[in-house]
């Protein structure tokens, strides 16, 4: 079953021991030794074993001492291998195929961003924490100007392209351990930990230049332009956490708001830049 011709392996315990994957070796013995000294009716565990080429294959390893002396010393043991490998191949595969479900159902599908449910599990972490050491945190809302007239003018792949360029923009505008997701539509939410309005407005300010800086590339058919609103939570007070978020969403709507009342909010789609 592994590789040898009848002769090359001996009956003592060592040869099957030393085939054991290093990896292996310690829980393994650790259930040998508990039935070699009695304490177990019998001995089953799941290990790798290596073969007669040095590679290694997975095996469900069984066994039960026939003969001990009069003092309960082991003498004697049986046992038995039967070939697992092609079991614990499929439930790594089925593992890694769950993982990669529950890491898309935290996510955002156009923008590859947390999504809405993923954000605000983290902002409910962070308010937690807020109270319960009194630490601050800042929530920006982001609202893309013009989507509804660029999948008008200009179809919703472009739309699509808008987004994934406000996504790209936001996460690598912001600071490491900010925590930017969409929130559905055009609307964005960036997480600041350990942060107050003023620094998060900072970052901010940032993106907005980059935002420019690819607004002024040769061929663009759109501009990215956005509109935020920032809250600071303190943790004092025992916050509400729907209350937080509207409050930024006001702000942010209140920024849009006078954006446009200042000539600010034209159509994006209008003409290339």
């Amino acid at each position: 079953m592994i590789g040898h011709l009848d002769g090359e392996i001996g009956s003592r315990i060592d040869e099957w021991k030393n085939r054991i994957h290093p990896g292996d070796l310690a829980s393994t013995w650790e259930r040998v030794e508990e039935h070699l000294q009695g304490r177990t009716e019998s001995f089953e565990h799941e290990t790798r074993l290596r073969f007669r080429d040095g590679t290694f294959k997975w095996f469900l390893c069984r066994g039960k001492v026939i003969h001990r002396d009069p003092q309960g010393k082991a003498l004697r043991m049986v046992g038995t291998l039967t070939d697992i490998h092609l079991r614990k191949h499929m439930e790594v595969e089925l593992r890694r195929n769950q993982e990669q479900l529950q890491a898309l159902a935290s996510l955002d599908p156009l923008t590859n961003l947390f999504n809405r449910r993923t954000g605000l599990t983290m902002l409910e972490v962070e308010l937690a924490r807020a109270r319960a050491n009194g630490g601050s945190f800042t929530i920006g809302f982001l609202d893309i100007d013009g989507l509804k007239q660029v999948n008008d003018r200009l179809g919703h792949a472009a739309g699509d392209e808008l987004l994934r360029s406000a996504a790209k923009l936001f996460q690598n505008g912001v600071r490491p351990n900010d925590v930017v997701c969409r929130m559905g539509g055009d609307e964005f939410m960036i997480l600041f930990p350990d942060s107050d309005a003023l620094e998060a407005a900072r970052v901010m300010e940032e993106v907005h230049r980059q935002a420019e800086v690819i607004n002024r590339e040769p061929g663009k058919t759109f501009s990215l332009r956005f509109s935020a609103g920032f809250e600071t939570c303190d943790g004092l007070g025992n916050p509400d956490l729907e209350a937080l978020l509207h409050r930024a969403d006001q702000k942010m709507y209140a920024v849009k708001r006078t954006r446009k009342a200042n000539g600010d909010g034209a159509d994006p789609s209008s003409s290339p830049l």
